[in-house]
């Protein structure tokens, strides 16, 4: 199970094993808002972007999607939230992402037999064209998202032959 905190909202997020993603607040006994029901793919990792009003999950079979924290709204239509994006980064498990700067950029690290097991993406294009940058590396183990900042999303890689690898700028790479 993966679990996250957002302080200013004093709200915990819990992705299980069976792809359901649910949202807490302490002091209630009961979940506030389930984002995803029971039944999809397993969720491998879930992050809020800096600011907290907006959080993706990506999962076993390769997807991210990207929903609003809005979550105080959802109870009033009483409706299961959607999430706002939602794209195959991955065609197999996807492990890791992380929200760079000002959340319109993502970096993914999964599995894929593509050529792309670490990726750049940019939400403000049509999903066809989102792929900034996509890089393979054959190390035969996990891969995740090691860091992030400003300038720079290192990624590493660990198996038979573990690799480092950083993304430097906002579409450069080195």
């Amino acid at each position: 199970m993966n679990l996250k905190f957002l302080s200013s909202y004093n709200t915990d997020l819990t992705g299980a094993q069976d792809g359901s993603v649910r949202m807490f607040e302490w002091g209630h006994s009961q979940q506030i808002t389930c984002f995803r029901s029971g039944g999809n793919s397993r969720v491998t990792r879930m992050r809020f972007n800096y600011q907290g009003n907006k959080f993706g999950i990506v999962d076993a079979d390769g997807y991210l999607s990207l929903y609003q924290t809005n979550w105080k709204c959802c109870p009033v239509t009483g409706s299961m939230p959607k999430p706002y994006l939602t794209w195959q980064c991955h065609n197999k498990p996807a492990n890791d992402f992380v929200f760079v700067s000002s959340s319109s950029l993502i970096a993914t690290a999964g599995l894929s037999t593509d050529n792309r097991n670490i990726c750049l993406w940019d939400t403000l294009v049509a999903p066809a064209n989102s792929l900034v940058h996509g890089k393979f590396f054959s190390c035969g183990g996990f891969c995740f998202v090691l860091f992030c900042c400003c300038l720079f999303v290192c990624f590493v890689m660990l198996g038979i032959e573990p690799k480092a690898f950083c993304m430097q700028g906002k579409y450069s790479t080195n």
